[in-house]
């Protein structure tokens, strides 16, 4: 019987080898076509460059001068460029200190949630917002955070970006927003 399983332990390894063969060149079949002639310098095929064809999702903070009295409103910009060669839905979020209230957000093609933690590295209010179409390569996006603060202090404002991809980095921006009494 030991003879019998190590022959099908060999069996199930040589099975797993050839799918992993027939994987690897049903991959390279989309890339090459059986009539095409592979020139090393040449530009890849249409077919492999939209493969590759990723977006890379910037972020950036603005406002005026990033300072407000207290117990008046202020608003802030965030926007989301795509840098890259694909086109992707951006994924888009901003934390606000807690101290920073009545947190509303106009994000025009974009679909928005806030959160309010009160505790723990990430207090505050969270604005999540995802585009609803995707941002092609070139394009941006911009939301508008409008808040109040009613105590006088310096209060970091946080953002980030990426693409709705498993695997996408992140790009992080942030503020120090100062209300003077």
């Amino acid at each position: 019987m030991v003879g019998q399983s190590g022959r099908c332990g060999m069996r199930r390894a040589r099975v797993a080898w050839r799918r992993a063969f027939l994987a690897a060149g049903l991959v390279l079949g989309l890339t090459l076509s059986p009539d095409s002639k592979l020139d090393v310098g040449a530009a890849p095929p249409a077919q492999a460059a939209s493969l590759l064809a990723q977006a890379d999702m910037r972020v950036s903070l603005a406002h005026d001068d990033w300072q407000a009295a207290p117990n008046e409103g202020f608003a802030y910009r965030v926007t989301v460029a795509n840098a890259g060669d694909g086109a992707a839905e951006a994924h888009v979020e901003t934390v606000l200190h807690p101290a920073l209230g009545n947190v509303a957000v106009v994000a025009p093609g974009f679909t928005c949630a806030r959160h309010f933690t009160a505790s723990g590295p990430r207090a505050g209010t969270s604005v999540v917002c995802d585009s609803r179409e995707p941002l092609g390569p070139g394009e941006s996006a911009t939301l508008t955070i409008r808040a109040h603060g009613a105590t006088a202090g310096a209060y970091p404002i946080l953002a980030s970006a990426t693409d709705d991809g498993a695997h996408a980095a992140m790009s992080h921006a942030s503020a120090t927003l100062q209300i003077a009494g």
